[in-house]
């Protein structure tokens, strides 16, 4: 199954993780489109990846990160929903709390191990460092 993907700027951060959590984890075929208005004329599956909540679609809520260019030093802010732990929250209107895909984006590519960090004996990035940990992410 194919399913249509609206994004305001296509990134090559944004093309990465759509690909692993899409097409590696669900088996499906991404089509990117910056065109809104084919997206909502289309009639086919669609994901919207933007600012505003729109009716038709999934809707995600850009949190921004996978726009950005090079590493910034903010933390991404801990949150809960229905007792799961969150990040890059969103306002309601969305078909999720959360922006999975900036989320996926900074757990799988270890994003924080690019910041400043205190580094153990050996110089190395520890788990006891890790946002998830300090967030208490991994007892879920």
């Amino acid at each position: 199954m194919t399913i249509l993907f609206y994004t305001p700027q296509i990134t090559n951060r944004l093309r990465y993780v759509a690909e692993v959590l899409l097409e590696e984890a669900l088996g499906l075929k991404i089509k990117f489109t910056t065109d809104e208005a084919a997206f909502f004329n289309a009639t086919e599956p669609k994901i919207y990846y933007g600012y505003q909540p729109q009716a038709t679609g999934i809707a995600i809520n850009a949190a921004g990160l996978l726009f950005e260019k090079g590493v910034k030093t903010k933390l991404p802010e801990a949150a809960k929903h229905n007792n799961i732990p969150i990040i890059f929250e969103n306002d309601n209107g969305y078909s999720l709390p959360f922006d999975i895909f900036s989320a996926t984006f900074y757990f799988i590519s270890r994003y924080e191990e690019y910041l400043p960090f205190k580094a153990d004996v050996h110089g190395r990035f520890s788990a006891e460092e890790s946002f998830a940990y300090k967030n208490h992410f991994l007892e879920v």
